[in-house]
């Protein structure tokens, strides 16, 4: 049998202990998602860049490759939230 005064250390250990968890939790899922956005946000401003330059070198009459291939490149972007 444990006496109250430990009992009542073992109760606020495993209170702090379970709010530390859970503020951990939160605070790594905040971070996770604004880690992501940050990503896409890049992804996006790199792909409009690289968009932009391929209008420009076409309206130029330059094109990416200078061989007889038809070959055509498509790219797609699928932004979901």
């Amino acid at each position: 049998m444990l006496s109250i005064r430990m009992r009542l250390a073992l109760g606020c250990m495993v209170l702090c202990d379970l709010i530390l968890l859970i503020v951990g939790v939160i605070g790594y899922s905040f971070h996770a998602r604004g880690l992501y956005n940050s990503l896409d946000h890049t992804l996006v401003t790199s792909v409009e860049h690289a968009k932009a330059e391929m209008v420009t070198l076409a309206d130029n009459g330059l094109h990416l490759s200078k061989g007889s291939s038809k070959a055509k490149i498509i790219k797609r972007l699928k932004y979901s939230q």
